[in-house]
Formats: structure tokens, sequence, C-alpha cells
């Protein structure tokens, strides 16, 4: 019997959920203490106390992170970015299979798994477009939101420009309309905990997608790869390959870190049942570090793309051997 998308989603959570009672129960602590990760494959169970005091650790080494706003920045919100990405993998999946890097068969694998991504996506986008314009519809009919909500903006902006006076200059001057503001706006509370919730899972399928990109850029990287062994096997002895020999360890060398650094990132992802609250400023970070990560992976396979162009006299005349992405031009 076929089993639904959503109710294998709710057998899994429930299977998590009972490993976590049971290992908080040999640990003698309580199961809401403790959660599961895992990690390259390996679940291990982890205090959550310790999990975010490590978390914001990682914030505070990592600096500032941009904060990607779930509908409201038109292309640059979270609804386009992932709708973008999606595009450019399912691109990119295309053309490595036209350059016979993945076979047709892997192919449909890969597309398959994108357009799951982007069913999941399109749910959870009408899901949070409906509840964001509840809130909206809430927040009209009283004036005080409109009012605290512009004074709170005017304070915030003034902070962030170093003019922490005149932003506590704005609060208190607006202090009366703050204190209702405050007090009405605990009748949103449920709408805004479903938002978060919303805005936690479609962060973790921004994640996902990225990193299903980066999968795939990978599986080029080792096709660029194989192509300068062959290359170096090929060349003369000389200063041709002696510089060759260079120019591929540095190659390699960026290539291994950004290789490690992106591995990392998979150490800090929240865990599925986290607080909403916290998790979506966790995937804040780690979302930033997985978009630097993806684009040096392509800067890294530009680099290959120039170097096989600029040793392999073979290919070099000939555009249809070329080992070249165009799906990464833009």
């Amino acid at each position: 019997m076929d089993i639904s998308d959503e109710k294998r989603i709710q057998l899994a959570k429930k299977f998590r959920d009972e490993l976590v009672r049971k290992e908080a129960s040999t640990r003698g602590v309580s199961a809401d203490d403790l959660m599961r990760r895992v990690v390259d494959g390996q679940a291990t169970f982890v205090k959550k106390a310790e999990y975010f005091k490590e978390q914001k650790k990682q914030q505070e080494l990592s600096g500032q992170t941009k904060v990607i706003r779930t509908l409201r920045d038109g292309e640059d919100s979270l609804v386009s970015r992932i709708e973008k990405e999606i595009l450019l993998t399912r691109e990119l999946a295309e053309e490595l299979t036209a350059l016979k890097i993945i076979t047709g068969l892997e192919r449909v694998d890969h597309l398959n798994s994108i357009a799951q991504l982007q069913s999941r996506n399109n749910s959870q986008k009408i899901n949070i477009i409906e509840i964001e314009a509840q809130i909206e519809r809430v927040k009209a009919r009283d004036p005080i939101f409109a009012e605290a909500e512009k004074a709170l903006s005017a304070a915030h902006y003034a902070k962030s420009i170093g003019e922490d006076e005149k932003a506590e200059q704005i609060i208190a001057k607006n202090r009366d309309v703050l204190a209702k503001y405050h007090h009405r706006r605990r009748s949103l509370n449920t709408l805004i905990q479903a938002a978060q919730h919303g805005r936690f899972d479609m962060q973790r399928e921004y994640w996902r997608i990225l990193n299903y990109k980066w999968r795939l850029l990978e599986l080029a990287s080792l096709n660029g790869h194989k192509q300068l062994q062959e290359i170096c096997a090929d060349l003369q002895p000389g200063s041709d390959l002696d510089q060759f020999k260079k120019n591929f360890a540095d190659y390699f060398t960026r290539y291994k870190a950004a290789h490690e650094r992106h591995k990392n990132i998979s150490n800090r992802i929240p865990p599925q049942n986290s607080d909403p609250a916290v998790g979506t400023k966790i995937w804040d970070e780690v979302l930033s570090s997985t978009v630097i990560s993806v684009d040096t992976a392509i800067n890294l396979i530009k680099q290959l793309e120039s170097m096989i162009e600029q040793y392999d006299q073979n290919r070099k005349d000939n555009q249809d051997q070329r080992f070249h992405l165009k799906s990464l031009s833009s």
C-alpha cells in the first residue's frame, strides 16, 4: 500500500522522537533536553543547551549574518531564492547529462528529487502566504500596529548607524504606543509561531537545494580532475609540465579547503525539533555559509575550465568537447 509523503514524514518524526526518548532514559535526563543529530550518516545525541551554546559561538565568530526575508524582499526573498536555485540546479543536471558526466538514469533520479523538493516548497509557500495575509488583516484593523512598527523601524535604523541616543529618544517618545502594541501583539502569537514554523521548514528546503547543487558541482569537479590527470600524462617534460603541476597543486589546495568547509557546515544545522524562534536564526547563519560554499565551488570549476582550455590543445579547437558548464556562466 502506498504511503503519502505527509504520512511518511509523520512516521519518521515519531521514530526519531522515540529514539530520543530511549536515549534520554538511558542518560537519566528529560527527552526535552536532548536532541538527535545526523552528520555524514552517523546519528549522535547532544544536549540542546550545549548545541545552542556552540551555535551562538559560531554566529559570533562568523560576524553579522544577512537575514533573508521569507516573502517581502522580491527577487532576494527566501521564496524567490529557492525557486531560482531549483531552476538552476535542474539546468545543471541536464547539462551534466549532455556532457556524459551523469547517465540518463541518474538524470531521472536527480530530476525526480528536485521535483519533490519543488512540490514541498510550493506547498510551504502557499501556507506562508496565507498566514502572513491573516497577520496583515489583523494589523490593518488596528492603527496601533502601523504606528508602533514605524517607531521601532526608526529606532532600529538609528541604532544601526550608531545613533544610540536617538534610538532611545524614539523609544521613550513612543512608550505608550509601544506598550499597547506589545499587549495587542499577543493576539497574533499563534499566527506568528505558525509563520516561524513555516519559515523554518522553508529554510531547510533552501539548504537542501543548495546542498543538492553542491553535490552536482562536485561530480563536475571530479570529472574535471580526471581530465587534468589525462592532460598531465600527455604533457612532455619541461616548463609547461612544471607550470601545469604548480597550477594544479595551487588549485587542489583551494579545492580541498573548500570541500572541508562545506562538510563542516552540516555540523551546524538545527535539528527538526528545534524551537523555530531559535532555529530560524541558526539557519540564517548556516544558509549564508552554504551560499558562499556553492559560489566557491562554482569559481573553482571555472578555474578548472580555464586550466583545461589552456593545456589541452586537443580540445582547444573543438567546442563540443570543451569542459565548460554554460549553466554556471550567469
